[in-house]
């Protein structure tokens, strides 16, 4: 949730790994449990990221937040 929450609230990131040391200080999470739950969120299809590439939400994210009024 923190995830979703956080990319709803900023809109993107420019690589997962700066939304993830982002969301990791904020919240004092271990990155590699954000890792993890990024490759869920990006299975389940609600975020938008490749190597090399920003991180965003994709539609279905944006509709899972709108639903979670996050």
């Amino acid at each position: 949730m923190l995830i979703l929450s956080d990319l709803a609230s900023n809109g993107y990131y420019l690589t997962v790994t700066d939304c993830l040391t982002s969301i990791s200080k904020k919240y004092g999470i271990a990155e590699s449990t954000l890792r993890w739950n990024v490759n869920v969120l990006r299975k389940l299809g609600l975020i938008h990221c490749k190597n090399r590439d920003i991180i965003k939400l994709n539609k279905n994210g944006k509709i899972v937040c709108k639903i979670l009024e996050m």
